[in-house]
């Protein structure tokens, strides 16, 4: 299929599948095998990976166990280059594309399943999810471990971007650097290594990592930049300025700033970026009173983003507002978000102890001890000295020495952590 620029791997995949296809199925590789006339031996190497077989010897074996193997080469060219499309939206960040093409591609999904496109599909899927904020499902997941082995190297840079975002979904930023530093070794897109780039300065900023967000950053923002991708480049620079700020780089953020602005004045495709904007100017201008009146007015994107929760209870309670504090602290712990995002929910569950003192004890110290079994859970700069604050007050009220020295340990612990990134 010359047409597809159509990698071997995907028929090593193909081959992989028919084994599980027709083990599901009840068909012995003996039974297959009279029923072809193809041996036993080179059945059992095509479904092993151990050879390759061509898509006529595929369609053949498929048949034996009554699947109908969808090679139209018309069909699939046509589908390919829609799924090529896809990630060109994607990289632009163009969701109505997104939608438009993978609605039309899903509206023939049980063909390409069965089809040399078939992983292809499963990725643009996942890649799908993970662009709307969603986590992947245990079968995707497994399904992509599964043939990550055999993808090509475009293939697996764009599993381990999905992978990467579904544990930055998931607020495992550890996991999403994990998964995400394996593209470094991957060049075979650019385009993919930059988003690669972003989504490490994103994990990186998460983790109180600030010289790795500096370096992951200036290298996603120059990249979107020679890509003339506006919108990427604006959400990493912002990414980047709030390194350069944890740094203490306070000239340098200044200065990628003033680019932002340049960037966002006056246009509308933009305007999601102007709460951190603003954020960042009031706090780079030492103006405390406009940094939280900013804060303040933050909508959350779904009613799960904790981390938008999280900042506007700090600014509530700077501001002494806690009519509204008690508004967001609610939210925060729900149900939803102890189950969606459970680092922000214990947070919210210690400050509403502490504030409001209306939390059963057993309840509060759930929470403390969930907080203190993890610490590297509030790595993340937006909670370290705000939880911490809250932990100390409680175990002091309650004369709790020992945890009192535990933390400090782990404060300290922070200190050098910080020091050293």
């Amino acid at each position: 299929m010359k047409e597809l620029n159509y990698p071997k791997e995907n028929l090593i995949i193909l081959g992989h599948q028919l084994k599980s296809l027709r083990m599901k199925r009840d068909f012995s590789l003996r039974g297959v095998s009279n029923a072809v006339n193809i041996s036993v031996s080179v059945i059992s190497d095509i479904e092993n990976g151990k050879t390759i077989a061509n898509l006529m010897t595929l369609e053949t074996l498929y048949q034996a166990i009554d699947i109908k193997l969808f090679i139209d080469l018309t069909a699939l060219t046509e589908y390919f280059e829609k799924m090529m499309r896809f990630y060109d939206a994607f990289y632009h960040k163009d969701m109505n594309e997104m939608t438009r093409l993978i609605t039309e591609i899903t509206r023939v999904e049980s063909l390409l399943e069965n089809s040399p496109l078939m992983v292809e599909l499963a990725l643009l899927k996942a890649t799908f999810m993970t662009a709307n904020s969603n986590p992947l499902t245990a079968q995707q997941l497994k399904q992509l471990d599964d043939w990550y082995a055999v993808m090509s190297t475009p293939q697996k840079q764009r599993c381990n971007i999905a992978h990467g975002c579904n544990y930055l979904i998931k607020n495992d930023y550890q996991k999403a650097l994990s998964l995400l530093t394996l593209n470094l070794e991957l060049s075979a897109n650019r385009k993919a290594h930059a988003i690669t780039l972003e989504h490490l300065a994103d994990a990186a900023s998460r983790s109180f990592l600030q010289h790795k967000v500096i370096k992951y950053a200036s290298e996603a923002s120059r990249l979107h930049g020679l890509f003339n991708c506006v919108y990427r480049k604006i959400a990493t620079d912002l990414t980047l300025v709030k390194g350069l700020i944890f740094a203490r780089e306070f000239e340098e953020a200044n200065d990628v700033l003033a680019t932002v602005d340049y960037l966002i004045q006056n246009d509308i495709r933009f305007i999601d970026f102007l709460d951190l904007f603003h954020i960042y100017k009031a706090y780079l201008e030492n103006n405390q009173n406009k940094y939280y009146d900013v804060i303040k007015t933050l909508t959350p994107i779904k009613t799960n983003d904790a981390r938008a929760l999280v900042l506007k209870a700090k600014a509530y309670y700077k501001l002494n507002d806690f009519q509204s504090l008690s508004t967001v602290l609610n939210t925060l712990t729900s149900d939803e978000t102890r189950l969606q995002a459970p680092v922000y929910y214990h947070v919210g569950t210690v400050m509403k102890s502490a504030v409001e003192d209306n939390i059963p004890p057993i309840v509060r110290d759930e929470s403390l001890m969930y907080l203190m079994d993890n610490p590297d859970k509030l790595l993340n700069p937006d909670l370290l000295s705000f939880a911490y604050e809250f932990m100390i007050d409680i175990f002091t009220q309650n004369n709790d020495l020992d945890n009192l020295s535990r933390l400090s340990k782990q404060l300290i612990n922070f200190s050098d952590l910080r020091k050293n990134n």
